[in-house]
């Protein structure tokens, strides 16, 4: 019931200034002290975040884009103990703790990630809701997060599974680590058409097999 009110909250444009008045009234003291020091500037985004800009985001079933989008940037600047203190305290769902988790790892660790390649990078947001990597773009505005929502997401191989069974590969380990490879070699520029994938494909067939 706690966690509910604040779910109605992110849905209100004044929601920034209802929270503060809580934390000064000592309401949000009583239910979770860990509350009481969030620094509520990134929530500041929610008010005119474009609810489709790169898409459909999936949500909990028990919340609305709003509502997921309001805790994931209410709790970007909050990490460890307290994180999981206000999980445990307003019981938090499955996807939602793993969005808020992902989206304060993503925030906090992201100058260390800066000069990664784009098949690093999506290879590390592939395991991250994409609504979280909307979130953390809402604030830092950083182009690769951008890049990876528009394009880096999408981009596929021309090879398939079927592919590699084709040339004689038997389903195993080995399909995803060439389907990643290839995947790797078109977000890094390394192919940019089908006839450079295949060479691609050739090499590594070939060092598998000299080994």
């Amino acid at each position: 019931r706690l966690r509910h009110e604040f779910d109605l909250m992110f849905e209100e444009e004044n929601c920034v200034d209802m929270l503060m008045q809580l934390n000064g009234l000592g309401l949000l003291a009583l239910i979770q002290p860990a509350l009481t020091t969030i620094d509520h500037r990134p929530l500041t985004a929610l008010i005119a975040a474009p609810e489709k800009m790169f898409g459909e985001f999936s949500v909990p079933d028990i919340l609305s884009f709003k509502q997921t989008l309001g805790w994931i940037l209410y709790l970007l600047n909050v990490s460890g103990n307290d994180m999981e203190a206000i999980i445990k305290r307003l019981a938090f769902p499955a996807l939602l703790i793993k969005a808020v988790r992902g989206a304060s790892f993503l925030n906090a660790d992201f100058a260390s990630f800066r000069n990664w390649k784009p098949s690093q990078w999506t290879v590390y947001l592939d395991e991250v809701p994409a609504l979280v990597v909307y979130a953390v773009y809402l604030v830092k505005q950083e182009s690769v997060l951008r890049d990876y929502l528009v394009e880096w997401r999408n981009i596929k191989p021309y090879t398939t599974g079927y592919n590699l069974q084709q040339r004689g590969l038997e389903p195993g380990p080995k399909f995803k680590e060439i389907l990643t490879r290839l995947r790797a070699a078109w977000l890094d520029g390394e192919v940019q058409t089908e006839e450079e994938e295949l060479i691609v494909l050739n090499s590594l067939l070939k060092m598998d097999g000299e080994k």
